[in-house]
């Protein structure tokens, strides 16, 4: 069953699909926004989901909540990089963020939190995805 979503969190209890690939997609480029999609992951993927056979849910930010994760800004967005670190040691969330834009912000990749991957220009990474038939979270 295909996930419906308002700005990309889940918002009502869903069935996960054994096998299927998950994009969450943070639509209001809002730390804030990036923290309720974290607890939402968790919440699937750690409780509900325990014992399932899943890929990480895959984060592709391209907006300025790309600061969230550069070391500068680690204090004031603890919360959200160590729930993000959390979930990508157990292999539960797949965090990559925009180069175009860390280059925008003026940041470098070894700016990054180490969990952090990054790709050249995150919407064509989303186009990518989605075409790759990922499911939208």
């Amino acid at each position: 069953m295909p996930l419906h979503a308002q700005y990309g969190v889940v918002t009502s209890p869903i069935a996960l699909e054994q096998g299927a690939n998950y994009l969450a997609r943070i639509g209001q480029n809002d730390p804030e926004e990036l923290g309720r999609a974290l607890d939402r992951i968790e919440q699937l993927f750690m409780v509900e989901s325990a014992g399932g056979d899943y890929e990480p849910v895959v984060i592709v930010l391209h907006g300025p909540e790309v600061a969230v994760f550069q070391r500068q800004n680690y204090h004031q967005f603890k919360h959200i990089v160590d729930r993000a670190a959390r979930l990508s040691a157990f292999n539960v969330v797949d965090i990559r963020v925009c180069e175009t834009r860390l280059d925008v912000l003026g940041g470098a990749v070894d700016a990054l939190v180490p969990f952090i991957g990054t790709v050249p220009y995150g919407p064509a990474e989303i186009e990518r995805l989605t075409g790759a038939g990922y499911l939208h979270f």
